[in-house]
């Protein structure tokens, strides 16, 4: 039994030497050659009503992906922390004659999602399916765009699961720095540095999702960008089609406040690796 342990204890010094000898540390692997980046090739247009349209062809697979970004976002919440990813997340929980299940199920049964979140500048709307599908696909992003219902049963849903979202933040070490640096950067009463907090989540009432989509959810600030496998003509007949009757109107300025850090609150924190 010792002789054969022995044996096994050779052998795999043996090997870390040979490995060692033909893969010493001084030598390090060349890098591959560089290439060139190259953006893909797109177009842009503009409907009548005023909707950016940028779209990139890409055969390789039967799939079309959408984007649709609307300005405004977080930037825009006012003193209400919160309204934009409340009114994103509403999006989908319920439009035209459709509820959230149902919603789910017709995106389920053609294999396709569409999804929908706020970041600081703009909310984005994105969705992808393949292209036989496209029409049905297509049919629940406009209601989910143009007529979504903002019902009070989703929105008493929605609060608790982001209060409970707000919670698991707090034990999450990435979240509170990053949280802690746009305080530091922006400072708390700047439009980038304001977080959500059950306090203002609290505050915010179904009518002021309803407002917020009203004033700016408007093709005239809005983009959508496409790529997948159609045809330049099929892009700006579906752009057309589903999207060409979204009414443009006025919308408020965006005007996002000059930052200025103050040197006095940037704090060195010495981690102890050992």
């Amino acid at each position: 039994m010792k002789k054969t342990a022995l044996v096994i204890v050779t052998l795999i010094i043996v090997k870390y030497s040979l490995f060692s000898i033909a893969f010493p540390d001084s030598v390090k692997p060349k890098p591959l050659p560089a290439e060139k980046f190259k953006f893909p090739e797109y177009t842009f247009e503009k409907l009548g009503n005023g909707l950016k349209l940028f779209y990139i062809q890409d055969s390789e697979q039967p799939v079309v992906n959408f984007s649709i970004m609307i300005a405004g976002g977080s930037s825009v919440d006012g003193k209400k922390p919160g309204l934009a990813s409340i009114t994103a997340s509403l999006l989908t929980k319920g439009a035209g004659e459709m509820k959230a299940k149902e919603i789910a199920e017709k995106l389920d049964g053609i294999g396709a999602d569409i999804s929908a979140n706020a970041t600081d500048d703009e909310i984005t709307i994105y969705g992808s399916c393949l292209k036989k599908h496209l029409n049905t696909f297509l049919g629940v992003m406009k209601e989910v765009l143009l007529s979504p219902t903002f019902t009070d049963e989703e929105f008493e849903k929605l609060i608790p699961q982001m209060k409970a979202a707000l919670q698991q933040q707090k034990a999450s070490p990435h979240t509170l720095a990053f949280n802690l640096a746009k305080k530091i950067l922006y400072g708390d009463k700047h439009p980038y540095g304001m977080i959500p907090t059950e306090k203002s989540l609290d505050d915010i009432s179904i009518d002021d999702v309803k407002e917020y989509y009203k004033t700016y959810f408007k093709p005239n600030t809005a983009s959508l960008a496409v790529s997948g496998d159609i045809t330049k003509k099929e892009f700006k007949d579906i752009a057309d089609k589903y999207f060409g009757e979204w009414k443009k109107g006025e919308v408020p300025k965006i005007e996002i406040p000059k930052t200025t850090v103050n040197s006095k609150d940037i704090k060195k924190i010495k981690v102890n690796t050992d």
